[in-house]
Formats: C-alpha cells, sequence, structure tokens
C-alpha cells in the first residue's frame, strides 16, 4: 500500500494534537503515517484518512469513523488504510473501534497488527479478510457480514498461525455471508447462542 502523498509522518509520543482535524470534509485524504510511536488515551477519527501504522503501540484509545453519508470523498476515495503495515506490528490494548469500514479494498485493513481486550462497536465487515492479524479477548457488538476470518492465512500455511483465543461474539449479529477459514479455532471463542460456526477450509 503506496503512502498518502503529502503524508504526515508521526513517532514517538503522540497527543491528541498529533492528528489532523478538518474543519469540514476534505476534497482528498489526509495521508498520517504513524511508526514507533506510543499513544494513550486518544480518540483519533478516520474520517477522510488514508491512515497506516507500524511498530507503534496504542492503548486505550478510540478510533471512529461516521456511518453516514456517502463513503467516498469529492476526490472518489474513501477513508483506508492499514492497522499494522508493511509487516510491521502494530499492538492495541484496551482500544475501542466505532463504526470503522474493515474492508480489504477501499477500507481499513488489520494486516499485521495485535488487538488485545479491544471493543468492535458496530464496525463494518464488509469485504473484510483477516489473514494475519491477533486478536485476544476482544468483543465484537453488531451485524457481521461478507467477510472471512483466518487461523491461519493461505500465503502463511506452515509458517505462522495467528493467535486468535477469548474473543466474544456474543453482541454480534452474523450472517450465513461469514467464513472460518485456515484452523480457525472456533472453540476458544464465545459464539451468540443457536449459532454453530463450521470452519470451511
Amino acid at each position: 500500500m503506496p503512502v498518502h502523498p503529502g503524508a504526515v509522518h508521526l513517532s514517538g509520543q503522540l497527543t491528541q494534537q498529533s492528528f489532523p482535524t478538518f474543519s469540514q470534509r476534505p476534497a482528498d485524504l489526509q495521508g498520517v503515517v504513524v511508526t514507533q510511536a506510543r499513544a494513550e488515551g486518544l480518540t483519533v477519527s478516520l474520517d477522510d484518512l488514508h491512515f497506516l501504522a507500524s511498530w507503534s503501540e496504542f492503548e486505550d484509545c478510540t478510533f471512529t469513523q461516521r456511518r453516514s453519508g456517502p463513503v467516498l470523498n469529492a476526490s472518489g476515495a474513501a477513508a483506508q488504510g492499514s492497522l499494522g503495515w508493511a509487516g510491521g506490528p502494530s499492538v492495541y490494548r484496551g482500544c475501542h473501534f466505532e463504526g470503522i469500514r474493515f474492508k480489504t479494498l477501499g477500507g481499513y485493513r488489520m494486516d499485521a497488527a495485535t488487538f488485545e481486550d479491544c471493543t468492535f462497536d458496530r464496525c463494518r465487515f464488509n469485504g473484510h479478510f483477516h489473514t494475519t492479524a491477533d486478536l485476544i479477548g476482544c468483543r465484537f457488538v453488531g451485524t457481521m457480514d461478507g467477510c472471512v476470518w483466518y487461523g491461519m492465512s493461505a500465503e502463511h500455511q506452515g509458517s505462522r498461525r495467528n493467535v486468535v483465543r477469548g474473543n466474544d461474539f456474543t453482541g454480534a449479529t452474523i450472517t450465513s455471508n461469514v467464513a472460518w477459514r485456515g484452523r480457525f479455532d472456533v472453540g476458544a471463542q464465545r459464539w451468540p447462542e443457536e449459532f454453530t460456526p463450521t470452519v470451511d477450509d
């Protein structure tokens, strides 16, 4: 994923003022590249950002994205990026993701990130392929549709198994258009009543 032209590069200890804010919706995306940084207790709007994070730690942070209005901005681009960019795993501990559009093309990707005790609240997973992220003790709330979750991605078979355990899906409405593949450990998660996930390998 290329870096957006004119991106702001952030590292070190981040503050609320580190991230760009807009008085009105910009015509183009604002690139933000976070590398070797640490943030705690911040609220970050991912609206209109091309956001890339690598080798960084986020604790008790809130990431939001608007759920109403057009997906594309005036230049025809959708807010997008990677939370674990370029093989540089970032860690998110106790973070809250609200309304984030997780989508492999034209949205945000988890990639090589670790999520510990995080909440995914009414996030949009349509078109999302979870391939290499670790998910530990996370909670999912809202409708889950049109996505694939891997215990081990096809391109990493035999080399590394994702750590996916203790996640709570009881607050999620999971449609029939969701797949669990690559030795996904369904027994290590909590599921809604009357829902039985099957691994489709």
